[in-house]
């Protein structure tokens, strides 16, 4: 496979000439340049990959979209238009219903470093799962987790009847639910367009991690943001791998990668926990304050919360048309529970420390030599 990349019939005619001789095997990311998950997950990712390999695997990275926009993502690999990609299985749900039930469970989890590892370790590990990737031809190489959601606003909303009619920009679906529950507005916008839905009121909120406030600039055109973590968002597959390539790269060249993707999958969560950090200060420094949610607002989403567990797997049934999803749940909050005490006493900014435990516990069990090899 080396020199050489599969190309699909939509993109082969506007690709070959440039890439069917490439030297170098293709990376693809729909986020851009400046994002922590395209330097440290794919820029870094490939230096080190490239010298571990000793130059067998290097990746040429082509980010924001150029090569596969999000939603194109997990076809594109799935075909070799790109070796490897962050796929967002929020973006392909008839695609990768279980990997949706996983991202789902993102909304019972208050740590980015807990829901990336947690998730991970389900999805390495849960058969079902493994094959959903599988099927189309893809090697799932781990996830990164945002940092929790919360209420990003034009006006004060801290209870329920402030809440009420109001149009909320959401993605995850257990968000949507809980927007519909408080008698919100959910309004499906792409990220790209958040900032203009805003500024021109066709949004009134969205929910967003900290570290999106910098990213989107969004800053810029909200005045409030409602301090109640509404779970975090989990990456369908920061790495996924084409299986061909997978296969053909030979077990040596895979154990390095497995290596390195325990590494900078910590990096990644280290990186944009610092960004979180920065895009609160920015943030503020520009007058947008910061509120507490009234009693009424916090008690509704104890309330959703306790009952979504409880109903969970027949919700995913009848919602995605799936089979009974029960061993997906339990296998995630088993793995939830763990790393929570796992982490309890490891200092966040440790990466050394981080990279050990995520080695141990999650990447040393995956064995180069079989997994995902057709």
């Amino acid at each position: 496979m080396k020199n050489r990349i599969f190309l699909s019939t939509a993109a082969a005619m506007s690709l070959l000439a440039s890439v069917a001789f490439a030297d170098s095997y293709q990376a693809s990311t729909w986020l851009p340049q400046s994002a922590t998950t395209v330097k440290v997950t794919y820029k870094d990712f490939a230096d080190a990959v490239k010298k571990g390999t000793g130059g067998d695997v290097s990746f040429q990275l082509h980010v924001g979209g150029a090569l596969l926009p999000a939603a194109e993502t997990l076809q594109g690999v799935s075909d070799g238009v790109a070796v490897v990609g962050d796929i967002l299985s929020a973006y392909t749900p008839s695609d990768l219903p279980l990997n949706n039930v996983v991202g789902d469970l993102g909304f019972l989890t208050d740590s980015s470093l807990v829901a990336s590892f947690a998730a991970a370790e389900v999805k390495f590990t849960n058969q079902k799962v493994r094959e959903e990737w599988l099927k189309h031809n893809v090697v799932f190489g781990g996830n990164w987790s945002t940092s929790e959601y919360h209420f990003r606003c034009g006006m004060e909303v801290r209870s329920l009847k402030e809440v009420a009619g109001k149009r909320v920009r959401a993605s995850v679906g257990a968000q949507i639910d809980f927007l519909k529950s408080i008698k919100a507005i959910p309004v499906s916008v792409p990220g790209s367009e958040i900032y203009t839905a805003l500024e021109r009121g066709s949004l009134d909120c969205t929910l967003v991690a900290d570290e999106t406030l910098q990213a989107l600039k969004l800053g810029e055109v909200i005045k409030y943001s409602t301090e109640m973590p509404m779970g975090v968002f989990i990456d369908g597959a920061t790495w996924g791998f084409n299986r061909d390539f997978w296969t053909d790269i030979g077990p040596k060249n895979r154990r390095v990668i497995l290596d390195e993707m325990a590494k900078h999958i910590v990096l990644t969560q280290i990186g944009m926990l610092a960004d979180d950090e920065t895009a609160t200060r920015d943030t503020q420094a520009r007058g947008v304050k910061w509120l507490n949610p009234e009693g009424d607002l916090q008690a509704a989403l104890k309330d959703f919360r306790s009952g979504y567990l409880k109903n969970l797997a027949a919700a995913q049934v009848e919602k995605r048309k799936i089979d009974d999803p029960t061993d997906i749940i339990n296998d995630y909050i088993k793995a939830r529970d763990k790393w929570i005490k796992l982490l309890a006493n490891v200092d966040k900014s440790d990466s050394a420390a981080l990279i050990k435990l995520v080695k141990q516990e999650i990447y040393d069990k995956v064995d180069e030599k079989t997994y995902g090899v057709k």
